[in-house]
């Protein structure tokens, strides 16, 4: 499998990322999580697409090494993370990006339209794992988003930002929604008490 796809952003090119072996396109298509982030995607006009086929993420390890691995049926311990862009671009542009390759502008300019990210589980329903995208643009002051946080992303050596705070889908099994609304507001108390993020299981852990 090659390390990266680029794919304009279409909904059937998102669905069929989010998908895995457990999950086919039609399912992906009639989940309902699925389908929100879809509408807000084309809101906010997402234009790429970059699917990371090899991710490991450390919300959902600790979540495999604490339950999955120990299941009768095999789960993989690799995620996606698809990212995405308000710019059109292929992977041609893309891979000038990540060697070094592109002229200053273009690669300011295929920066600043980071959107952000969203992790794909490799899970049977649970599929949306940690997801950082920018939030609706300004409209007025009905909408205000005073516990964002600028978070920094690695793409192939490529540092993407996005002010941001943390959403992923509640796992009936692990993290239900309690603790992933604790998981997301130890995010921002993070950053003003200098305290630790921990994972969904580590909050479950302690309030057991």
């Amino acid at each position: 499998m090659d390390p990266f796809q680029v794919l304009p952003y279409t909904p059937d090119d998102f669905f069929r990322s989010l998908g895995a072996p457990l999950l086919d396109l039609v399912e992906v298509a009639a989940h309902s999580r699925a389908q929100y982030l879809r509408r807000y995607l084309e809101f906010v006009k997402a234009q790429t697409l970059v699917v990371e086929n090899d991710y490991t993420d450390g919300d959902y390890l600790d979540d495999f090494a604490s339950y999955y691995v120990k299941c009768f049926r095999s789960y993989n311990r690799r995620c996606k993370r698809l990212h995405f862009f308000g710019q059109k671009f292929a992977e041609g542009e893309f891979r000038q990006l990540v060697q070094g390759e592109l002229p200053p502008s273009e690669e300011e300019a295929l920066k600043t339209s980071y959107l952000g990210f969203v992790v794909a589980r490799p899970l049977p329903e649970a599929i949306i794992g940690r997801t950082l995208l920018a939030t609706y643009p300004p409209d007025g002051s009905r909408r205000n988003y005073p516990c964002t946080r600028v978070y920094r992303a690695n793409l192939f050596g490529v540092e993407l930002s996005v002010m941001s705070l943390p959403f992923q889908e509640q796992d009936s099994v692990l993290a239900a929604c309690a603790t992933v609304a604790l998981w997301s507001a130890f995010h921002k108390t993070a950053e003003l008490f200098g305290t630790t993020t921990p994972t969904p299981v580590e909050i479950l852990r302690y309030c057991q």
